[in-house]
């Protein structure tokens, strides 16, 4: 349960930044935040090792999971939003 509320609260972040901002900044919000993410992965792997690294890996992979769902999501409403309005 505790691990499902990170998730939560960064997918509702990007869909917050969907309704704020347009489809080019969303795409690059979530291209750099993805590579933050891999970057951090591959440190807490390489770097850190140990339980401490693997702490840190699996926020991580909650952190990509949270922008994927996020991401996810704001296609979609986008997507049904321009349906609509046609």
């Amino acid at each position: 349960m505790i691990l499902i509320i990170p998730i939560i609260a960064i997918a509702f972040f990007i869909f917050v930044i969907n309704i704020i901002s347009s489809k080019k900044t969303l795409k690059r919000v979530f291209l750099y935040i993805s590579l933050i993410c891999l970057i951090v992965l591959l440190f807490s792997i390489f770097g850190v090792g140990r339980w401490a690294g693997m702490g840190i890996g699996i926020c991580t992979m909650l952190a990509y999971l949270g922008i994927s769902i996020g991401f996810i999501i704001t296609a979609l409403f986008q997507k049904k939003n321009e349906t609509i309005s046609k």
